[in-house]
């Protein structure tokens, strides 16, 4: 799945270095029981299922958002000149612990639905809303993005890579990173 895949949601969610040390030590131990956020050992590395409830999908988003909000970050702020590595397929390599649990959580309500999951559908929408608009709009991202798309006919890409490069920019762009500050409010 790319980075655009499942992608958005709350800039509330807190990182555990955020949270208050008991807070902390609560969270750790509910990912360590948290099916969505263990290493899958199933047969061709399948969700486990039959140990996934409806009260697993929050904390694993939120922790999925988390981890991709800092993942974005750290691409936007890297000092190093923009390179297709650095920039591209480090988003193509983002936000993979969000992208796993929001793939189980949005078949599970497509394909085998619930109360619990239904009641979920809202909010969590409302927050990988929130997310994806958050990486969009991101300036810092998007000037590398840019400085890559402005300087494509001198790179030696492949022409996957450069068709890669195109859709990054293009999705940017169409998501309103183009915009002025009013534009993006609006």
């Amino acid at each position: 799945m790319t980075r655009r895949a499942f992608i958005a949601g709350s800039a509330a969610a807190l990182t555990l270095t955020q949270m208050e040390p008991a807070t902390a030590a609560r969270a750790k131990r509910a990912a360590r029981l948290n099916p969505l956020m263990k290493q899958w050992t199933t047969t061709w590395g399948a969700p486990p299922f039959e140990q996934i409830r409806s009260i697993d999908f929050t904390p694993a988003i939120d922790a999925g958002m988390a981890k991709h909000r800092a993942e974005i970050a750290a691409i936007g702020a890297n000092k190093a000149a923009a390179t297709f590595e650095n920039v591209v397929e480090a988003l193509e390599r983002a936000g993979q612990d969000l992208t796993k649990a929001t793939t189980v959580f949005f078949n599970l309500s497509g394909m085998l639905s619930s109360p619990a999951i239904q009641r979920l559908e809202g909010p969590l929408s409302a927050k990988l809303s929130a997310h994806s608009s958050a990486i969009s709009q991101d300036a810092a991202l998007f000037s590398r993005v840019k400085a890559l798309f402005d300087q494509r006919a001198t790179l030696t890409l492949r022409p996957e890579q450069a068709r890669l490069l195109t859709l990054t920019y293009n999705g940017f762009v169409r998501d309103g990173a183009l915009l002025n500050s009013a534009q993006k409010i609006r």
